[in-house]
């Protein structure tokens, strides 16, 4: 049988994974694209991705991980049978583990797309090559269709074009992103998934939202919603706009919706604005939650002796 994969999908890249390993590192909106997971004990999938203006040699980037960090030379074995378009090589990690580095262009997006794939097998799980080769034949570039999946760290939307992301906020318990748009005429938003609510949640959903408005700004209305099947509420505050704004009668309103997803056991909370007279702020249109998500299952494994 086939072993089920999660997907992962972060700054136009997609990749697919055991569930058990989990997202560590997240690359930011200015950074270089970078995801790493890891299982309990290491570090086992690392995909890193750049724009490139013409497709560069796969076999010389390769040799780059021929050389040590103490400058010796490592011994590596070409690999084949790979999933179309990638070049990879095997070189014997420590402790007789293995790794895997490959390499693909991908050549349907506008610039080109080069990605770089490394996998670690240690020694207390041989290599699997059926599913070396499921993870590889999974990374996938985003097109110029619309809207965008993000999916990752327990969250997934589709966002509607032309937000990006201006902020990744990820703790324990606590996942947020913030989504901006070019220019200033679409107001930004956030999205925040919420482990534990019996610890961040005192009382009633309605009345952890009021605390989290920030201080000057007054609730103006109150509202049950439905969100994927499920009771929510909307929350409408007022606060002090800029003094221009202000002049001219407008007002900064805040709109917050949450909802508390049972199967998940999470709390979704959504948060944007606008300024304006009496126009109540919304969410992007064609914007998309996902919640009711099955939990990845995780296959048990070898505890490592300390």
């Amino acid at each position: 049988m086939a072993r089920a994969l999660e997907l992962t999908s972060w700054l136009g890249v997609s990749i697919s994974h055991p569930g058990e390993w989990e997202l560590a590192i997240a690359s930011g909106p200015d950074e270089p694209g970078r995801c790493t997971f890891t299982d309990r004990h290491y570090h086992r999938l690392n995909i890193q991705w750049r724009k490139v203006k013409q497709p560069p040699k796969l076999e010389l980037l390769l040799e780059k991980y021929r050389q040590s960090d103490k400058g010796q030379l490592r011994e590596l074995s070409p690999l084949g049978n790979l999933p179309a378009g990638w070049v990879g090589l095997l070189r014997k990690a420590a402790e007789e583990g293995v790794v895997t580095y490959a390499t693909k262009v991908f050549t349907l997006c506008e610039p080109l797309l080069l990605a770089e794939v490394t996998l670690v097998w240690p020694k207390e799980q041989q290599r699997d090559a059926a599913l070396e080769a499921a993870i590889l034949k999974s990374v996938a570039a985003e097109s110029s269709a619309w809207p965008r999946l993000w999916q990752a760290m327990g969250l997934s939307l589709d966002l509607p074009r032309p937000f990006d992301l201006r902020r990744n906020d990820s703790k324990v318990g606590r996942v947020s992103w913030e989504f901006a748009a070019p220019g200033h005429t679409i107001p930004p938003f956030v999205v925040q998934r919420l482990a534990l609510p019996e610890y961040w949640i005192k009382g009633s959903l309605m009345d952890w939202m009021k605390k989290q408005v920030p201080a000057g700004h007054k609730a103006v209305k109150e509202e049950a919603a439905v969100v994927n099947g499920h009771p929510a509420w909307r929350l409408i505050s007022r606060g002090r706009a800029d003094l221009w704004s202000s002049l001219r009668g407008r007002r900064l309103l805040r709109l917050d919706l949450a909802w508390l997803c049972p199967q998940e056991s999470r709390v979704y909370h959504l948060i944007t604005h606008r300024t304006s007279r009496t126009e109540e702020p919304a969410l992007p249109e064609g914007l998309v939650i996902r919640c009711c998500r099955p939990v990845p299952q995780v296959r048990p494994g070898k505890v490592r002796k300390a």
